[in-house]
């Protein structure tokens, strides 16, 4: 049973309860990330955080998740602004030692409510985007603020998904940079946006966050979680990831130029690292010349892989669950045992990866 701390304060003020925008209770709003001191933190993308407004005889009430406790309070809104007050609020007290467990703390304790759970009063902003999405903005008198969306991150480029190589690097808008290793540094990004690499002979492995509609940027990633092992490596050799936006943690990485076979991200104005999912001696065949089909798919996916020799294939789930492994057949694979949905299929050679998403009907 989870144990909750209730703080109940009883204010007079010049809230009074109205009628709202009915479109504030009508979705479930899906955190994309907070702001309590720049640059912006992003929800990790394997915790859903959600938010819910809801109304019950003229009582409104606000209930939003964490990693592993949840957040619930009552809401007076203002009867001049588009603001509201949060009161009554009830915490639980679960110990949290998951990934995302940093996150939770500070969008409960710095954006909803503070460390000696003050009441705040936020401003907010709802807005219908040009495709029918919509989006909301929450701002305390500090402007420490949360931004949601009212639909959940599964629309990624699917050809974010697989191996990729730095190929040449940019600082402070200089000259570029290329990367003549025969072996540069090279990083695996996973669909649940776990990644790995190699630089020599370091290996690492860590987990992105992912954002959406930012000022400069469409799409961002954040580092939050990062483990260099150089235990393999001599005096003299690389000790770090060799990627200049892998060497801290919450920074916030613009992402650019997404094709099948190219992509740049950038963590400072003009620092920017270019990548592509091939080698210099590589043809440029490389895994993008795989096709699919049908897609959406009933049954069985076919698979054209012209001359490509493919050493397995997954089915993973949107949250990057393996939930089937092909290590024979490779020009079809039956998925009669799926339920329908959006599923991704990772199509893997010796020398790379590369990963496409399908709908099962």
């Amino acid at each position: 049973m989870k144990k909750v701390l209730i703080v109940l304060f009883v204010c007079i003020t010049a809230f009074n309860v109205k009628a709202q925008d009915p479109q504030l209770f009508e979705e479930t709003w899906y955190l994309n990330y907070i702001n309590t001191d720049y640059p912006e933190t992003l929800s990790p993308i394997i915790n859903f955080f959600t938010l819910s407004f809801s109304e019950s005889n003229g009582d409104y009430t606000f209930s939003t998740n964490g990693v592993t406790n949840d957040f619930t309070g009552t809401i007076v809104f203002s009867d001049t602004e588009d603001e509201f007050e949060l009161q009554n609020i009830a915490i639980t007290d679960l110990a949290c030692d998951d990934f995302g467990c940093d996150f939770e703390n500070e969008y409960f304790y710095e954006v909803l409510t503070s460390i000696d759970l003050d009441l705040k009063v936020f401003s907010y902003d709802l807005t219908i985007l040009n495709d029918g999405s919509k989006t909301l903005r929450i701002v305390d008198q500090n402007y420490n603020t949360a931004f949601y969306k009212n639909t959940p991150f599964t629309d990624f480029d699917e050809n974010f998904f697989q191996t990729w190589y730095l190929h040449k690097v940019e600082g402070d808008l200089g000259p570029s940079n290329p990367i003549t290793s025969p072996t540069p540094p090279q990083i695996t990004i996973n669909p649940d946006f776990t990644f790995q690499g190699t630089n020599g002979c370091v290996t690492f492995n860590g987990v992105f966050a992912y954002g959406e509609d930012f000022e400069w940027y469409d799409y961002a990633l954040q580092v939050k979680a990062l483990s260099i092992d150089d235990s393999n490596c001599e005096n003299g050799e690389p000790n770090s990831t060799g990627i200049p936006e892998l060497q801290d943690t919450n920074l916030l990485l613009g992402v650019y130029d997404i094709s099948n076979t190219y992509f740049s991200i950038e963590s400072y104005p003009g620092f920017i690292s270019y990548f592509r999912n091939f080698l210099l001696d590589t043809p440029v065949q490389s895994l993008t010349d795989l096709f699919i089909s049908p897609n959406p798919v009933s049954e069985t996916l076919q698979i054209s892989s012209k001359e490509i020799q493919l050493s397995s294939i997954e089915i993973l789930s949107l949250q990057g669950k393996v939930l089937t492994t092909e290590i024979d057949n490779f020009q079809e694979i039956n998925l009669s045992h799926l339920s329908s949905g959006v599923y991704f299929i990772k199509l893997l050679s010796e020398e790379n990866s590369v990963i496409k998403k399908f709908i099962k009907k």
